[in-house]
């Protein structure tokens, strides 16, 4: 972790560290807003790619992409995914097909063991942070 630096409440603020020798910043907080905001955005030498996740179980929306391309085109893009579907029932009906046929499943869910490692070290480093004030 290269620096933790949250709120009192313990998930507003920011967290910068590298993984993989990427460098990478979480921003997170909460705001009285009715809508959801969680997005993913990774910058590249000419360009980005960000992924806005729709709200978990609402139905009628789908993940929204944008493309932005530097250098000398300079255009930004936003793919639409076809099918269009409900992206978290997909998820749903692959799991319980998987069970069902004994296949592997396509994501393995190993990614989420550094995630769960990540968010330990960020907690670690707030509470160590905490206690030294």
């Amino acid at each position: 972790m290269s620096a933790v630096d949250l709120n009192e409440d313990g998930y507003t603020g920011l967290v910068t560290f590298e993984m993989k020798g990427v460098r990478a910043v979480i921003e997170s907080g909460s705001v009285s807003h009715h809508g959801w905001d969680e997005h993913t955005q990774l910058y590249f030498r000419d360009g980005w790619v960000r992924v806005e996740s729709p709200p978990l179980l609402q139905k009628n929306a789908s993940v929204a992409v944008e493309v932005y391309r530097g250098g000398e085109r300079q255009e930004v893009s936003h793919p639409i995914p076809v099918p269009y579907s409900w992206c978290y029932r997909r998820e749903a009906e692959h799991f319980v097909e998987c069970v069902q046929s004994g296949e592997p499943f396509r994501s393995s869910g190993e990614d989420t063991l550094t995630d769960v490692r990540v968010f330990e070290e960020i907690f670690r480093a707030f509470v160590k942070g905490a206690q030294a004030r």
